[in-house]
């Protein structure tokens, strides 16, 4: 079900987590195309993308801040550059790598950084990070109010 009013999704001081949970949080909002990709040493490419239809269509905030990280960030930037989300705050950590884990003979576990994602865009977050609209913590309430107001009077204009 659609949320009329609007949607803040705070990913403030959000380390990250597995990235296959924030494509699914992404599914639910963008319809269609790429959230996230990055290419391998070898050319290959791997790509996660939306579904063709049904997200949800309110509009929608994002919160960030210096310790917003990895999948989170990525989140935001699929959110940002579909123009789904104004993202709102300060700028993001910037922790855009992608580790794969290998068994060893010995059964022992090696994590190794192959690539950086990419946001739909193109752009990479790898120590760069994501930033929109840099708003103090003190004023976050206010500006997202604000925002989502001006947004959903754009979608569902005033009657008469």
């Amino acid at each position: 079900m659609p949320h009329t009013k609007g949607i803040v999704l705070d990913l403030r001081s959000n380390p990250g987590g597995l990235l296959d949970e924030a494509v699914a949080v992404a599914r639910q909002f963008i319809n269609g195309g790429t959230i996230v990709s990055y290419q391998k040493a070898d050319g290959t490419v791997v790509g996660f993308d939306a579904d063709k239809s049904g997200a949800d269509p309110a509009p929608m905030i994002v919160l960030i801040n210096r310790s917003t990280a990895s999948a989170a960030e990525v989140l935001a930037a699929a959110l940002q550059d579909r123009n789904r989300a104004v993202v709102i705050g300060e700028k993001s950590y910037g922790k855009g790598s992608v580790q794969e884990i290998t068994t060893l003979n010995d059964g022992s576990k090696l994590e190794l950084t192959i690539a950086n994602y990419r946001a739909p865009s193109g752009r990479l977050i790898e120590g760069i990070g994501i930033t929109d609209l840099r708003v103090a913590d003190s004023d976050l309430a206010e500006k997202s109010l604000s925002i989502l107001v001006g947004l959903s009077s754009l979608i569902e204009p005033s009657k008469p």
